[in-house]
């Protein structure tokens, strides 16, 4: 990711939108009403977080993800670059979503489970702790 940047470059944060001291927020992120965006999470260039979502403290968002309304993606995630995670999905603490993959609405993934680049997890589908879905 490239350096850090003010609110002035960052492309809009709704009202109600919280971030907390040592979040990092690069360019053209969109930051929906409601959200909140914990200490030390990254969120990469192009990211939209839409209203109420809610990411942990050392989460990292790739490039272009959208993390849709009221998802939670728990501390020390990590999110691929274009990766889209639907309306009101649960991800636990250090999972792994891999680079485009899709997660359906309402699906939780478990704590330090990982899904691999590209796949597609539909909605409503339960992903166990640890567990490893690969794409194909």
């Amino acid at each position: 990711m490239s350096e850090f940047l003010t609110t002035e470059d960052i492309r809009k944060i709704y009202p109600h939108a919280k971030i907390f001291a040592g979040a990092k927020i690069m360019k053209g992120v969109l930051i929906g009403a409601g959200a909140i965006i914990c200490g030390g999470a990254i969120i990469g260039a192009g990211a939209i977080i839409c209203g109420g979502a809610i990411i942990g403290t050392g989460t990292i968002i790739r490039e272009g993800v959208i993390i849709g309304k009221g998802a939670g993606i728990y501390a020390g995630a990590e999110i691929g670059a274009g990766a889209k995670i639907m309306k009101g999905v649960i991800i636990g603490a250090g999972a792994i979503i891999g680079t485009g993959a899709i997660i359906g609405t309402g699906a939780e993934i478990g704590t330090g489970a990982e899904i691999g680049a590209g796949a597609k997890i539909m909605k409503g589908v339960i992903i166990g702790a640890g567990a490893i879905i690969y794409a194909g």
